[in-house]
């Protein structure tokens, strides 16, 4: 998830475009791209449809993503949504199909599969299928600094364990290095460390099991997030802050700040997703870029190798749609998903992960680290969605977004937050508690 300060950017020339041309049909496709590398990608895939089905017009919109979630639904409350959105897969999706605004595309989905490089849990709800994934990423990366790391006799190797990266923070600290480059303003910074250090303590089967405690009505488990196993997640993240391993003004810097501290050099480590590659191809740091992926924690389950593979962005088609820009929605998402010219250009100008098979071979110009993490992906003995892809985003947004906040702060213990969490899908349990029937969706007239 790629984070930026509230802005809205509508492609106006593109709409101008559009301007005294008859005949053609238009379809409105919101994104939350509103920024290169991403932005540079989807003018580029969008660019590509228009010449290959000139009687199609695209009106795009890009919104920065951080306020994005929120445009969806005052868009919606307001009932006038685009004939496509770009939505998270999962519980942001599923809130849409469950209020009936989202159509229904099973059939086609299903004549499709041959093409998918990835499960479908990110658009699949009570066995029909509501939108198909174009791009997605790894959340399960450390970043590091080569140089700071080769002048501070850290070796790579010893960062695969959560002790050996402990250890590295505190050599560089001692050294007057800042260890950890970090800006929560947001909040989703520190839920992506909550979700690595939840995967890795609890391990595949219970993670899996805790996630579908919180998207599947009436499933049953012993499991709650108050569990030790499961609290200690927000204590050892509690604990990097305290120790002094993260930069000045992390509770309140933003994500730019964070990634920008990290690029320039002043800082060993960065946590973030796959996307940084694409940012930092822009921003040309003076260092060679490096990885591993988020430490296994010594005495618990999780696996080093183990990946969460969440941020799946999904097309869906609202049903603010006449029958002839559905016809028109359901022709470009067939060309993103049929055609390579999509998946090539989110590889190898946004820097992001094809969902579509393709071969490597054919990606002339991706970065080498991008090739190198799309191949250790593929050989990851386990792969996860991300709570965000389980978690109803509000639930999401207020007990492990702002929560992460809170502990930085020092005004939640990572108890408390373990308690709210948990009390919050209790509720959600409650409203829902039998078998999913769905509202049959309808276009508009």
């Amino acid at each position: 998830m790629r984070k930026w300060l509230v802005f809205v950017c509508i492609s106006g020339l593109f709409l101008l475009a559009l301007t005294g041309i008859s005949g053609a049909v238009t379809i409105s496709i919101w994104d939350e791209h509103s920024a290169p590398p991403e932005l540079t990608a989807q003018e580029a895939v969008a660019k590509a449809f228009q010449k290959a089905h000139p009687e199609i017009k695209i009106a795009p919109a890009h919104f920065e993503n951080t306020p994005w979630e929120w445009v969806l639904k005052a868009t919606f409350a307001g009932g006038e949504p685009p004939s496509i959105i770009e939505v998270s897969g999962g519980s942001d999706l599923f809130q849409y199909v469950r209020a009936g605004q989202i159509m229904d595309i099973t059939d086609f989905v299903r004549t499709r599969f041959d093409r998918l490089a990835v499960g479908t849990g990110v658009f699949e709800l009570a066995g029909k299928y509501w939108g198909m994934p174009y791009y997605g990423s790894v959340d399960s990366l450390m970043w590091h600094n080569t140089d700071i790391l080769r002048e501070n006799g850290i070796s790579v190797d010893s960062l695969h364990t959560w002790s050996g990266f402990l250890a590295a923070c505190e050599k560089l600290k001692n050294s007057d290095i800042t260890p950890i480059a970090y800006g929560n303003k947001e909040g989703w910074n520190g839920y992506m460390w909550w979700e690595n250090l939840h995967y890795r303590l609890l391990g595949k089967e219970k993670y899996v099991e805790s996630m579908k405690r919180c998207s599947i009505p009436g499933f049953k488990s012993n499991l709650k997030f108050t569990d030790p196993d499961a609290v200690k997640a927000w204590e050892l993240y509690a604990k990097l802050g305290e120790k002094g391993y993260f930069s000045p003004g992390a509770a309140v810097d933003d994500y730019p700040a964070a990634y920008t501290y990290f690029l320039i050099g002043k800082a060993g480590f960065f946590q973030t997703g796959s996307w940084l590659i694409g940012t930092a191809d822009a921003f040309a740091p003076e260092f060679p870029l490096g990885y591993t992926w988020f430490p296994a924690i010594e005495g618990y389950p999780g696996k080093y190798e183990n990946i969460l593979r969440p941020n799946h962005m999904v097309y869906a088609i609202t049903t603010n749609n006449t029958p002839e820009t559905y016809e028109a929605a359901l022709k470009y998402l067939d060309w993103v998903i049929t055609e390579d010219t999509a998946a090539i250009a989110w590889a190898e100008i946004g820097g992001l992960f094809p969902v579509y098979r393709i071969s490597l071979a054919g990606l002339v110009n991706v970065n080498p680290l991008l090739k190198r993490q799309i191949e250790e992906a593929a050989r990851a003995p386990e792969s996860v969605l991300g709570p965000l892809n389980a978690i109803e985003f509000d639930i999401c947004y207020e007990h492990t977004w702002l929560a992460s906040q809170a502990i930085l702060t020092g005004d939640l213990t990572p108890q408390e937050v373990a308690e709210r969490l948990e009390k919050a899908i209790q509720k959600w349990q409650e409203k829902h508690l039998e078998k999913e029937i769905l509202p049959s969706p309808s276009l508009k007239h």
